[in-house]
């Protein structure tokens, strides 16, 4: 069993996430994005971002 907060646990809430999105609203394009990446500014009514913030490595005392 995975830790409750496990990047592989993260990453399937997050895709998840992006199925529910495309199940709404098949007509957007569901994009993801790392936080700080550098992204156009260009406007598409058909986008949505969807923005993560990753942890490289669980954190660990010592």
């Amino acid at each position: 069993m995975l830790p409750r907060r496990s990047g592989l646990n993260l990453w399937a809430v997050l895709l998840r996430r992006q199925e529910k999105i495309k199940a709404d609203r098949p007509d957007l394009n569901v994009v993801v994005t790392p936080d700080g990446t550098m992204v156009d500014q260009m406007i598409d009514p058909n986008r949505v971002r969807v923005w993560v913030d990753i942890v490289a490595k669980v954190p660990k005392i010592g």
